[in-house]
């Protein structure tokens, strides 16, 4: 039994609106209840993409006028719809127009569809304009006499004081985004000036002004490439993010005035350098939340404060020093490049020691790589005797890769890196694989241990055959991802069969009490 036609109409359309356009259209074929629905839905979405590929913005200009007849299906699937919508008074509560402009009938013709749906009370407009063979749209002042209207996205259109009409009308805007928009800083000033209760702004490449004053603005978003920096007073600014991913090299394009109401600051892209980030985050004492984002030019930062409880580090590759006092900091989140620990030179067992430290000190548990460019290797578990060294780490996966070990130093170099670490599953790559010895030696060694070692009998230390429980080996060829059983007769048959694979797997399972 279809029991959801049985809900409200309001509840269906608030359903429709969560749907993508083209799977909340096939809930017209259901029943007539449901096609009754998707005619009066309050959420219209129109994106000339919709009618074939090629008037997806980027080959517009390419395929056109060839694609002309699709274009102009949708121009009169538009046309159609709205004209009935005014005429059954249906409401619209949130309109997307995505549409590339070619000349000013169909610009004229764009203002009736932007007059209609502020007529049937919109709230929500998302408005995207491509031009071809035009130069500019300028923005209807219909639009800013909607009373209804909280939120305004425009992309691609110019605003000018004709745009604001005699009297601006929104004043219940709440969120106004601008991207590729030309519009001048009085202009701006005005208009943000007639909606007191904007509480946030996103803008992007918008050219025309520099500097804005909003005094109610709680979140306010900067996307480069900005052509002039924004200089923003907002005294009750409580989030800001910044992301300069698409200005690659460009310098910073905001200067924000220091505000104690900032609790959360998020920073991305590759402009960002160590001064920068010391520079922005000292205006911001009261901050809580700290996010950075892809800085790759960002070497070191710094912080202390009694407020931050949360702080999230993604792919800053060049981050090496993170100096953090917070002593009421919740959560810390950290997302990069594996860490990588090199043994180059002869190797004893101090080197294990600081191996272990290193790993303790990182946390790195998930992936981390180690590579051995080696001469000689030793490790005597017990030199470790009476000495004071950090517990150990349970590492998720272990990537060895060895340039050049000889088989007498295998056995000290796998002494030492168990004693190091005790990895879940341990990988050996096309690197590693040429070294057709260890490999076979690392294998005879995992498979032959016993199930009750007496090594270690009379050691206070124990090695780490007392600790393996179980292991399997898989292997994957070429470029396949998937990894098989590795068969014994593999590992112990000619060099040619063996360097035949791409990857060679060990998953282990240790004792719970690891060390």
């Amino acid at each position: 039994m279809d029991r959801i036609s049985d809900l409200p109409g309001i509840v269906i359309h608030r359903i429709l609106s969560f749907l993508p356009t083209k799977e909340a259209a096939r809930t017209s074929v259901l029943s007539k209840t449901w096609l009754h629905f998707w005619s009066t839905n309050t959420t219209l979405d129109f994106n000339q993409a919709y009618f074939g590929r090629t008037l997806q913005k980027s080959l517009f200009a390419k395929w056109f006028p060839k694609s002309r007849p699709k274009w102009e299906r949708f121009v009169n699937f538009v046309d159609e719809t709205l004209r009935r919508y005014i005429n059954e008074k249906i409401r619209i509560q949130t309109f997307r127009l995505s549409i590339t402009i070619v000349d000013a009938d169909l610009a004229s013709l764009v203002d009736d569809w932007l007059g209609i749906a502020v007529q049937n009370g919109v709230e929500e407009l998302h408005l995207h304009v491509s031009l071809y063979n035009c130069s500019s749209y300028v923005l209807p002042p219909i639009v800013c006499s909607a009373s209804s209207l909280k939120k305004m996205v425009l992309k691609g259109c110019k605003v000018e004081y004709y745009s604001l009409g005699d009297k601006i009308k929104c004043c219940s805007l709440d969120t106004l985004c601008l991207f590729n928009v030309c519009i001048e800083e009085p202009v701006i000033q005005y208009l943000i000036t007639s909606c007191p209760l904007i509480r946030k702004m996103v803008i992007g490449s918008v050219d025309g002004f520099g500097r804005i004053c909003v005094p109610n603005l709680k979140k306010f978003e900067i996307r480069a490439p900005q052509e002039r920096v924004v200089e923003l007073e907002a005294p009750r600014l409580e989030s800001f993010t910044y992301n300069s991913r698409l200005g690659q090299g460009r310098p910073c394009a905001f200067n924000i005035e220091e505000s104690q109401a900032v609790s959360r600051l998020c920073l991305t892209g590759s402009s960002i350098t160590s001064d920068v980030f010391q520079s922005i985050v000292s205006k911001f004492p009261m901050l809580e939340f700290l996010c950075l984002n892809h800085c790759s030019k960002l070497e070191s930062i710094s912080i202390s404060s009694i407020f931050l409880k949360r702080l999230s580090l993604r792919y800053c590759k060049k981050l090496v020093e993170a100096n953090i006092d917070a002593p009421n900091l919740l959560s810390v989140h950290y997302k990069g490049t594996p860490g990588q620990y090199f043994f180059r030179g002869d190797i004893d067992t101090t080197s294990f020691v600081n191996l272990r430290e290193f790993l303790t000190k990182t946390r790195e548990s998930e992936l981390f790589r180690l590579v051995v460019d080696a001469g000689n290797c030793c490790f005597n578990i017990d030199d470790l005797r009476g000495l004071d060294f950090p517990p150990g780490l349970e590492v998720e996966h272990l990537d060895l890769v060895i340039s050049c070990c000889e088989p007498v130093r295998c056995r000290a170099l796998l002494d030492g890196l168990f004693w190091s670490c005790h990895p879940k599953s341990l990988s050996l790559h096309w690197g590693t694989l040429s070294s057709n010895e260890f490999v076979r030696f690392l294998y005879q060694k995992l498979m032959a241990r016993a199930e009750n070692p007496k090594c270690c009998d009379f050691r206070e230390i124990k090695c780490w055959r007392h600790y393996l429980n179980d292991v399997k080996i898989e292997s994957s060829e070429g470029s396949c991802k998937r990894y098989w059983p590795l068969k014994r007769k593999t590992l112990v048959g000619a060099p040619p069969t063996l360097e035949k694979l791409q990857d060679i797997r060990f998953t282990l399972q240790w004792q719970a009490e690891t060390f």
